[in-house]
């Protein structure tokens, strides 16, 4: 679709773990080699970042609460993987755009953010489009639903891996996505992780907040919880950033 659509520079986002296609990252690694040296035979200026989806990205799942947390990190005001993961794919195309080096288009775009100008720009394009900027300044009037359920921690300790694919899958049995053709979408349904891979938590803390207008939560809560595993030390960091591919 990208060689089609014309673009001359183009950064792929290759994920791996498991919420991803690919479970390892040297398999993600062998995609992304692939998938750069066809971009490159097409005469396109390719690169290819590999990320880690073994863990959630972010901590919003469903479709009103992630365009949510994008507002947060384009305003500045969100810290974390979410972030970090923008501001690396903004500063490799800038870098893979103009030549400047990585360091330097990292800085740039960090700038961006923190100034206020990323959040006005994307207001621009709301408002070229027709769309009502109040979203971005009342976003607790938009995320909101009917319904919430909070679940709790069954253990106390680190939390040592969260199934991503889980999550998701939580999240579509709320009603943000669909579980089979013709079922509707819920667009204020979805999860907020208040804790995730690496953090300590007591047994009856609050892990994950779920929502919904329409559903129940039973079935959701129950594949959610099974997405946590615990453990009495706490688990060695992975990076977000595997390699990128140039």
């Amino acid at each position: 679709k990208k060689l089609a659509s014309g673009s001359k520079t183009i950064v792929l986002d290759v994920k791996y773990g498991s919420g991803a296609f690919m479970k390892q990252p040297k398999d993600a690694e062998k995609l992304a080699k692939a998938m750069v040296e066809i971009g490159k035979r097409a005469g396109r200026n390719v690169a290819a970042v590999i990320s880690n989806m073994d863990v959630p990205l972010g901590n919003k799942i469903g479709n009103t609460l992630e365009v949510a947390e994008s507002v947060e990190v384009l305003s500045g005001n969100a810290r974390g993987d979410l972030r970090e993961l923008s501001l690396t794919l903004a500063a490799q195309m800038y870098s893979s755009s103009t030549g400047e080096k990585y360091e330097t288009a990292y800085s740039k775009a960090e700038k961006v953010l923190d100034s206020g100008a990323a959040i006005a720009k994307f207001k621009e394009w709301i408002t070229a489009q027709s769309g009502d900027i109040s979203f971005v300044d009342n976003l607790k009037d938009y995320t909101a639903a009917a319904n919430y359920y909070e679940l709790k921690a069954p253990v106390g300790g680190y939390i040592s891996h969260i199934a991503t694919d889980s999550v998701g899958i939580a999240s579509a049995m709320l009603g943000a996505g669909r579980e089979k053709l013709g079922d509707s979408i819920d667009y204020s349904a979805g999860i907020t992780l208040l804790k995730k891979t690496g953090d300590y938590v007591e047994a009856g803390e609050t892990l994950a907040i779920l929502q919904s207008s329409a559903h129940g939560f039973e079935d959701a809560k129950e594949k959610l919880s099974k997405a946590y595993e615990f453990s009495d030390s706490k688990p060695c960091d992975t990076p977000l950033i595997y390699k990128i591919i140039t």
